[in-house]
């Protein structure tokens, strides 16, 4: 039996003593902290979601729900040891978010 596992990426840019981002062959350097947080439920996508995404070249296949107070507007998460890329967010109710996610092309962390 798998352990079902969610963890958000959270990506914060390295910074001099002046608060400048530091950069190293143009690009900017960062650092990934990974939090793990508990799913309150999975869902399936809906059909018309995933229609309307799908004109905008997006394809949601994963919709998770979780406390409002463990997300920070991350953009990645890993679940069941595949990384995703938050589309959206939804939710109707200050306690509770829906992460509308998408798996990265070739699960590749960037």
């Amino acid at each position: 039996m798998r352990d079902v596992s969610c963890t958000l990426l959270s990506k914060s840019y390295l910074r001099d003593e002046h608060g400048n981002i530091l950069k190293e062959n143009g690009r900017e350097k960062y650092e990934i902290k990974e939090i793990p947080i508990p799913i309150i439920s999975v869902e399936k996508v809906w059909k018309n979601e995933y229609y309307q995404a799908n004109q905008l070249g997006l394809r949601p296949s994963l919709r998770i729900k979780i406390s409002s107070l463990n997300y920070s507007d991350e953009e990645e998460l890993i679940y069941m040891d595949k990384n995703y890329t938050v589309i959206r967010t939804d939710g109707n109710n200050e306690d509770e978010i829906v992460l509308v996610c998408q798996r990265r092309a070739n699960n590749v962390k960037q």
